[in-house]
């Protein structure tokens, strides 16, 4: 292989509450970040963190 093929990773992690889903909204509004991948681990039953980021737009499946 030539050249550099890697592709940057951000793991977002922390305490319930302690902001993660806020954080990832902001970023999702980012011009430069738009079009980044997210892969939520939401634990709820509820599926909260992934309603939170269709409302910003993002693409989720469950």
């Amino acid at each position: 292989m030539t050249g550099d093929s890697r592709i940057p990773v951000t793991v977002l992690s922390g305490f319930l509450g302690s902001g993660k889903t806020t954080l990832l909204r902001r970023w999702r509004r980012e011009e430069a970040l738009r079009e980044a991948a997210l892969v939520v681990h939401d634990l709820s039953e509820l599926g909260i963190d992934a309603e939170l980021l269709s409302d910003e737009g993002a693409d989720t499946a469950p």
